[in-house]
Order: structure tokens, then sequence, then C-alpha cells
């Protein structure tokens, strides 16, 4: 209630900011930076100090994120007090009438209990540095620099830079002030992604040595191929035509596909639609979103499904969708031959009996998880999870309401019927003349990322985007089920409906 006033007095904020250190109650500790949020950064920050410095809240659902947004509310208008948590010895609070002072030993030191805070290092410096790493004013970048100079340790800087790198993520660092320049060479972890942003030369060519060396690290090699999808260096095109085609890792293979979007080279086009034919099918959605992503590209790929190389049943409909969606007049007519739009219908009564003849067969016998999982590999575990196994492209099954029949199968049945919210497909049009599809796996102010069929996230400024909309489209294709027999349909659902991990 005294929150109301949007400040307290003194003496009780004081009394505020010693409890938050010891108070048990979790709900209390919640609405303590609630309340502070409201309050002037003189008194927020020291109740926020004080419950950061709480490790046994790390793991708590809400708390961290509080204490984020209050401390996040300052960054702007009292950036100094926000930054002198990290920089400057704390002030302890001035006992109460008739209390005795008393100043606890971690509190005497500097601000290093707040670095070595699991809370800090959890949620708040990384966000800390995002944020003002995102904004990327002269001002925003040396406070930057400031963090990584208060740094007390190796593993400090290592967080802060991690987050300075994820800040730029799709997008090519700008010019840096002096003053972070030599934060980061001071740093010693100055990456090779972050310096391929900056455009070094010699890191681009460091970068391309490594791509085409096979016996370099794989995280290594990954960082660099997303590195190249985001910043444009048209001496990528060749290693990572050459690593989409030839590559031993599939993985490697899926983010070169994606990275060779952001480049606008007929030769690609050529390069891929003519090694189409003898990919894997595992990696053949990721080559038909780069292919479709360009019209003239598109046209390649959609020449190889007229003269039959490439089967029209095996092209996904989120594939078609972008096809649809190019301005280019062969395109368009091409894709309206090979793909014409189904008539409308009213209500899918083909999903009706369908669930009725798996209900059947469920209920004519038992089925054994051990013999559906494959099954469930095979067909669902490329997009989803399920007891931490599986993709990241649709939901996480573990917590779906997964032994409810009636809501299970018109979700597999008949995907586009209800998209899970986060999941639905969106189109996005860019300057450069790319159709990209996929669900917004994460977007701020300057970025979009969007997560595609493939499984690969491509990152895109927004001023690089000329229209985004939903696409009204589930990413999931129909006809999983299609082609088990009785006993397999209860054994996938055997699988797909138990309650806990299956050991072998």
């Amino acid at each position: 209630m005294l929150g109301d006033r949007k400040q307290l007095p003194e003496n009780f904020a004081h009394a505020v900011v010693r409890l938050a250190a010891t108070e048990p109650d979790a709900e209390v500790r919640c609405q303590m930076v609630s309340t502070a949020r409201r309050l002037p950064a003189r008194q927020a920050l020291p109740i926020v100090a004080a419950l950061i410095r709480r490790d046994a809240d790390a793991d708590d659902p809400f708390i961290p994120l509080l204490c984020w947004f209050t401390l996040e509310s300052f960054c702007d208008t009292d950036r100094a007090s926000v930054l002198s948590l990290f920089t400057t010895a704390p002030n302890a609070s001035p006992p109460l009438k008739g209390e005795k002072a008393e100043v606890r030993g971690e509190d005497a030191k500097d601000s290093r209990f707040l670095w070595n805070s699991a809370l800090a290092r959890q949620h708040i410096l990384p966000r800390l540095m995002r944020r003002f790493a995102t904004q990327a004013t002269r001002a925003d970048l040396l406070v930057c620099a400031q963090l990584l100079n208060a740094a007390p340790a190796d593993e400090h800087r290592k967080l802060l830079l991690a987050a300075f790198e994820e800040a730029f993520k799709g997008r090519a660092l700008p010019l840096l002030p002096g003053e972070l320049d030599l934060a980061l060479a001071r740093s010693g972890h100055h990456s090779l992604p972050l310096r391929i942003r900056r455009g070094e030369a010699a890191a681009v060519e460091q970068g391309l040595a490594l791509l085409a060396d096979a016996e370099a690290r794989r995280e290594d090699r990954l960082a660099c191929v997303r590195v190249f999808g985001e910043v444009h260096q048209s001496s990528a095109i060749p290693v990572l035509v050459s690593l989409a085609r030839n590559g031993a890792d599939l993985e490697l293979r899926k983010a070169a596909l994606a990275s060779l979007s952001r480049y606008d080279d007929a030769s690609i086009g050529e390069e891929i639609a003519s090694a189409y034919a003898k990919l894997p099918s595992a990696l053949q959605p990721a080559a038909q979103s780069l292919l479709t992503s360009r019209a003239r590209w598109g046209l390649a790929f959609l020449h190889l499904i007229e003269s039959g190389h490439v089967k029209s049943a095996g092209v996904s409909a989120d594939a078609v969708a972008r096809l649809r969606k190019h301005n280019d007049a062969s395109v368009v007519a091409l894709t309206a031959k090979l793909f014409p739009k189904p008539a409308p219908t009213a209500l899918r009564a083909d999903t009706r009996r369908a669930m009725e003849k798996i209900q059947a067969a469920l209920k004519a016998g038992t089925g054994d998880p051990y013999s559906g999982e494959p099954l469930f590999t095979d067909r669902c575990a490329s997009c989803h999870q399920l007891f931490h196994k599986g993709g990241r492209i649709g939901p996480n099954l573990t917590p779906y309401q997964r032994d409810d029949l009636s809501t299970l199968l018109p979700g597999i049945l008949d995907p586009g019927a209800e998209i899970r919210e986060g999941f639905a497909n969106h189109l996005i049009e860019t300057k450069d003349g790319r159709a990209l599809s996929g669900f917004l796996a994460d977007q701020d102010a300057h970025i979009v990322v969007l997560r595609g069929f493939d499984g690969q996230d491509i990152s895109l400024r927004r001023d690089e985007i000329v229209e985004l909309k939903p696409a009204g489209l589930s990413l999931m294709p129909e006809g999983l089920l299609d082609g088990l027999s009785d006993q397999q349909l209860r054994d996938f659902f055997a699988y797909l409906r138990i309650p806990q991990p299956i050991s072998r």
C-alpha cells in the first residue's frame, strides 16, 4: 500500500532492504520487488540488489524476471545507478533508531557479491549486456565497455561476451567506440564470429578455412556457418555450397543451406537444384526452403518437378506457399499448374472417419511402447520433443494432454484445423526478393528470427522486411499415420501416451 505513494518513508525503505536479505516467504519477496518497480531508483535498486544476491531464488519462476523488469525500467532514466550496482561498493543501509550499526562482511567488500550471485549470472548480467548492446548507441556501447572492465573474473567476461554476441545475431556490428574495442581486446575472448561480424579480413579468411576443415570442432564450424548467413560475405558462397552439397555432417549441411539464402546469386540455385535428387531425404526440406526462397531458384526447382526428377508429393505445403508468394509470372503459373489449389470444403468429414477407425483399432488390443518409439522417431521426432528427445520445430509434447484422444487425434489428422499459439506459420517477404516462411522463434525491435520446417533459424533485420503476415498454414504435414497397421497404431499411441520416459 505504501508503494501506491510511489515513494517509501526512508526508514521503511531501509527496513525493506534489510528484510529482503532474510525474508523466508517467496510471495512476500515477489511483492517487495513488484513494489520496487514503482519507486525511485535510489529506493528500488537496493531492494533489487538484496534480492539478487539470494542464490536460492535463481530457480524461482517469478522472482528473477521481476528483478530484471525492475532493473531494466531504470536503464534509460537512471543508467548510472543501475551500472553502479556492478561497478562500485554497495552502500550499507543506515540503521534504524535504536539499532546497532552492522555491516556484513560480504557487504564490506566490493560489488563482486552481485557478480557471483547465481541469480545475477543466470538472469541479470546476460540480459543487461544484451539490452545495452541491442540499443547500439554510443552511450549504450560505452556501458558494455564499463561492464566488461568491471567484470571481476574471466568467467564473468565470457558470460558478458556471449550475451554481446547474442545481441548482434542477424546483423553486422556497428562502429564500436574505442573504449569498447579496448575492453574487448583486454577480455581475451574476442571470438572469431564476433570478428567476422566486424568485417575483419583476416577473420573472414580464417572462418572460411575453418568451414573447409573437416577435422575442426563441429561447434566452431556451425558458429561460422551461421555467422556467414547473417553478414554478407560473397567469398563464403563457394565454401557454403560445397559444404551443403558434399559435407559429411547433416546439421552443418542444413545450416549451410539456411545461410545461403542470404546471398542473391544465380549459381546457388543452379548448384543446389542439380544436387537435389541425390541429397539425403533428411536434408531435402532444408534444400526446399532455400530453393523456394528466391524466384529464379524456385523456377529451377519447379522445372525439376515438371520433368519428374522430383516428386510433387514430396514438396512441403509451406514450400508451395512460398512459391505462390513470388511476383514472378513464370513461377506463379508453373506453381498453379503443378500444385493446383484444392476446392474449399466446409468440414473435414474424413477426419472424423479416420478418428473412429483409429479409436476402434486402439480398443481392439494393446500396444507396446518399445515398438512404438521407432515409429514416433521416424514420423514425429524431427519436429517434436518428447521427454527431451526430438526436434524443436513444433511444440514440446511432454506437457501436452496426450492421454485424451479427443484432443490428440484431430491435431494429428488435421493439423491445420487448430494451430497452437506461437507455432503459426508466417510468410515474410524481404527487400532483396526472398520469400521465407516458418514460425517466429524470436523477435525484438530490431530482429526477427524465423524457424523453418527444416529446423534452421534465419535472422532478419526488421528494415529488411517488406511484409510479415500469418500464413494460416500448419508446418505439420498431413498423413503422418498413413501406412500404419492396426498393431503399429497401437504401438505408436502406447509410446506417445506414456506418462514417463521408457528405459531399455
